[in-house]
């Protein structure tokens, strides 16, 4: 136990040992700062009721705004992780997300006071024929497989932030 403690007191007064270490606590300070940020945009009861409201067929407004928020913040380069394992997996929750977002756009509508999915072919609105019920039961598998797609991404992003930063 002692020569490990001798070797590194060596290899941290040697400066290419100091300057990657300083560099990388560096990187984990910026991912740490990015996280709180990232908490702060996107906390996960927010997430959370976003998934679930889709699931559910329907989207109220204010569930939508933090998630747009979300998408446009981690759009921005300056926002984007320095470890390269939570860039990736953050990457991966992002595209998703952003991907259910856009699915969401164009298979949700208004409807009163909030948004529904295809209100013209959903058997809780209308009576559709069996090609729109066809559809309509396409277009929430998808939605299904997404959801679950953005819940996975996420839950892997997360375990893997707290891992690699400590908290």
């Amino acid at each position: 136990m002692e020569l490990i403690a001798i070797i590194s007191s060596i290899a941290s007064k040697i400066p290419v040992v100091e300057f990657l270490s300083s560099r990388r606590r560096a990187k984990i300070e910026h991912d740490r700062r990015l996280l709180q940020e990232f908490d702060r945009l996107l906390s996960d009861e927010s997430l959370d009721e976003f998934l679930d409201e889709l699931s559910n067929h329907l989207l109220m407004p204010d569930t939508l705004t933090p998630i747009r928020h979300y998408v446009e913040w981690s759009d921005r380069i300056r926002n984007q992780f320095l470890l390269r394992s939570l860039q990736t997996k953050h990457k991966d929750f992002s595209e998703q997300l952003a991907a259910l977002k856009s699915y969401g756009g164009q298979h949700f509508f208004p409807r009163r006071n909030f948004f529904a999915l295809r209100p013209e072919q959903n058997p809780k609105y209308s009576n559709p024929n069996a090609d729109e019920l066809e559809y309509f039961n396409e277009v929430t598998e998808n939605l299904r497989c997404m959801i679950q797609g953005v819940d996975s991404a996420y839950k892997r992003f997360r375990s893997n932030a707290k891992r690699r930063l400590h908290c």
